[in-house]
């Protein structure tokens, strides 16, 4: 089975299968091949997987952007079991390259010969009837990076609008966004997307000479348009009522 990238994915294993193979040029049936040389004579199962993440982070500290970064983490795995023992390995690169050379690893500790089954191999039946419990997007390419620091800076503004001795608001948002594939010697392939949102906000009261800080956080598996207008005010009131109550508070 051939998937044209430029078509809508139908469900979550395609569009995992568009993003992880289709640029390495991997098809299912070489999967299926690779299935078969691991699942050698008396191994019992046998399974790929496939991982992409890119990660990134936006810090604002007193209305400018104090800190930012980007990752981007992938790899191969590969896993062969025979009763209770394990054979596994893996690479940090994406790559026909790094696949072939997991698989020889994994062939090497499995140690069972030279006679591969004719078992192994992966459906092209893959009909998602799973629940979507999250959306399937990239919450990194989703929102502009300026949208996202107009978001913080929106925060900011309401922090300090919240009393006048909030004197300093630091405000870090964190988006993540996994791919995974797993393919395995029962003729299964299952994709996932794993959207992750991670927003932190941190704020200073200042009375006189004293000073008290207070924080919280929100987050989940969602985009950040899931953050409206009223749970940004709870998120707010949160860490400036902590801040406030310590600053306060008795010794």
């Amino acid at each position: 089975m051939t998937i044209d990238q430029n078509a809508a994915p139908q469900n979550i294993t395609d569009a995992a299968e568009v993003r992880l193979l289709l640029p390495l040029d991997l098809s299912r049936g070489r999967l299926g091949r690779a299935l078969s040389t691991v699942v050698r004579k008396g191994t019992d199962f046998a399974d790929l997987y496939f991982e992409s993440t890119t990660s990134e982070s936006w810090q604002l500290r007193d209305g400018k952007v104090s800190q930012g970064s980007y990752d981007l983490s992938e790899g191969i795995g590969i896993r062969a079991v025979e009763q209770d023992c394990t054979a596994f390995a893996y690479s940090g690169e994406l790559s026909p390259r790094a696949l072939d050379a997991a698989i020889g690893a994994v062939i090497s500790m499995a140690g069972h010969g030279d006679d591969s089954t004719a078992r192994g191999g992966v459906a092209t039946n893959t009909e998602d009837v799973r629940p979507r419990l999250y959306p399937m997007i990239d919450p990194t390419e989703a929102t502009e990076a300026a949208a996202k620091i107009d978001f913080l800076q929106a925060i900011e503004r309401k922090a300090h609008a919240t009393d006048p001795r909030i004197v300093r608001v630091t405000a870090t948002l964190y988006c993540v966004s996994s791919i995974v594939l797993i393919a395995s010697s029962n003729g299964t392939l299952k994709g996932d997307f794993r959207p992750q949102i991670h927003l932190q906000l941190a704020v200073i009261a200042q009375r006189n000479n004293r000073r008290a800080m207070g924080s919280a956080s929100d987050g989940g598996r969602e985009a950040l348009d899931a953050f409206d207008s009223a749970r940004i005010d709870l998120l707010v009131k949160r860490a400036t009522a902590m801040a406030l109550t310590n600053l306060d508070a008795r010794k």
